[in-house]
């Protein structure tokens, strides 16, 4: 956030999320226990939030029309407010990203009575630091998550922003469908602006790999099925199936198939960020999990397939 000494305002970027809090031990789900929240689980109801898919891993859960009939706004939002912290009170705010998490930018004020927001959607938001007017927004092709910062040299004044989508705790979902990084690759830069500057330059366009035929599957329904527990007890805060900051585990190519079981509990890929888990799996853990990826590799490929055959 960011305090205009002009303006006697904060400029806060809000995270305006509702959760629906599961007693897993308790709810008749087959997870009872997830790393890193333990036994009790908060589920975003977003606009993705499926309560019927979600019934066989957590019971049954509240739907989203229910939830939505709770509130007058939607459920999960974000938004830029300006705050008067003598009076308590919001002097102008806008909505940045509605219906699922946009991920969106720090924000800097100035002294020129301006206020800059950056976008997931790839847009640097100018404001009147006073009114909230906007004016002026520029599209760079990329996703902004920090704050942006000024600096001046030779008397010429530039904004910077540090661009792209990522972090540690951003992992634990798929990149949003209002993000630039779906359309464009998501490059780490930094780009400056300044006054009679040109057109940002946006990078290529996202293209994504084929999925690979996935190897023959041989595992039970049984074994699958555990494996899916296990993925989302203890991988899936680092991985989820879909575009991500992390590896979609459904394209793993022939080699990392054949690795699978040392990567995980030996760590051959420790110095790439995949610790070992040797302490908390087993072999017979990380064989159902590498059975539920190939399941769920083969039922993409399978769309894949069917997708090319009927255009």
């Amino acid at each position: 956030m960011s305090y205009s000494a002009q303006t006697h305002l904060v400029y806060i970027p809000v995270i305006d999320q509702s959760a629906v809090w599961v007693d897993m031990l308790h709810n008749g789900g087959r997870m009872k226990f997830l790393d890193g929240f333990f036994t009790v689980q908060g589920v975003y109801p977003d606009d993705t939030y499926d309560a019927a898919a979600l019934k066989s891993l957590y019971g049954p859960l509240p739907d989203l029309q229910s939830l939505k009939a709770t509130r007058k706004v939607n459920l999960v939002r974000e938004l830029l407010r300006a705050w008067d912290p003598v009076a308590q009170k919001t002097v102008w705010e806008h909505e940045t990203s509605s219906g699922i998490r946009g991920y969106d930018g720090g924000v800097m004020s100035t002294a020129g009575n301006l206020v800059f927001q950056g976008r997931g959607s790839g847009e640097l938001w100018v404001y009147a630091a006073d009114t909230g007017q906007v004016l002026k927004v520029i599209k760079t092709g990329s996703h902004l998550m920090a704050a942006p910062m000024t600096y001046a040299i030779n008397g010429e004044q530039f904004v910077a922003v540090q661009a792209g989508y990522g972090g540690t705790a951003i992992t634990v979902g798929p990149i949003p469908p209002s993000s630039a990084a779906l359309k464009y690759q998501n490059i780490n830069r930094i780009i400056a602006f300044r006054l009679g500057g040109g057109t940002v330059p946006l990078p290529p366009a996202r293209v994504e790999d084929p999925f690979p035929k996935p190897p023959v599957a041989t595992a039970s329904k049984a074994q699958i099925d555990a494996g899916e527990v296990m993925f989302v007890q203890e991988c899936s805060r680092c991985h989820v199936l879909g575009p991500s900051s992390t590896p979609d585990l459904r394209r793993l190519n022939d080699g990392l198939h054949a690795a699978f079981k040392d990567i995980v509990l030996k760590g051959v890929l420790a110095p790439a960020g995949m610790e070992r888990f040797d302490d908390i799996l087993s072999v017979q853990d990380v064989d159902n999990i590498h059975a539920y990826l190939i399941d769920q590799s083969w039922m993409a490929y399978r769309e894949q397939e069917g997708a090319a055959a009927h255009p």
